[in-house]
């Protein structure tokens, strides 16, 4: 086994295993909204895999990460993010 200095290290272009596994802020461009009020009857938070219904709060990950926590504004049938996934898969067959 090669044990090796982090001045070796940088020589030979090796990076820190922190910077593989450290996650990288959400960033979006400028006016983007990630999340937005939509008409009833598409996608919406009521049909989303990470909805639950219970505690009325969204359990996505990316979610939460950029709001803060799993809350939304309004009514789960009036809001959607990017990060929407079907309750069920649909076949195709």
């Amino acid at each position: 086994m090669i044990f090796m200095d982090m001045m070796e290290a940088q020589e030979y272009n090796m990076i820190k295993l922190t910077e593989l596994v450290e996650p990288k802020p959400l960033e979006f461009p400028d006016g983007f909204k990630p999340a937005k009020v939509v008409p009833e009857g598409g996608a919406m938070c009521a049909n989303c895999a990470k909805w639950n219904k219970e505690t009325q709060l969204c359990e996505g990950k990316y979610y939460i990460k950029w709001n803060g926590d799993g809350k939304i504004p309004t009514e789960p049938t009036k809001y959607v993010c990017i990060w929407w996934v079907p309750q069920k898969q649909i076949s195709n067959d």
